[in-house]
């Protein structure tokens, strides 16, 4: 269940704990298209670990398409 949104800079560990602390959340999670890698350097600019791909797990403008997921925790 997500509280609230807020953008947060992932830039080290420190900083990381506390934006956890702050905001109060265990798991940062987010997806993007398997066909959009400029989206998937964006989230690993921000610290964001490439988990995994999901085939055919979401839906976008063009129709069913595979989903990478990346997430950070705590």
């Amino acid at each position: 269940m997500v509280h609230r949104v807020e953008r947060v800079k992932v830039s080290n560990r420190q900083h990381r704990r506390r934006k956890f602390k702050e905001i109060q959340v265990n798991r940062v999670e987010s997806r993007h298209d398997l066909n959009n890698a400029a989206s998937g350097k964006v989230m690993e600019k921000c610290g964001l670990i490439k988990e995994g791909v999901k085939r055919q797990g979401d839906k976008n403008n063009t129709g069913i398409c595979d989903s990478v997921f990346y997430g950070l925790v705590k």
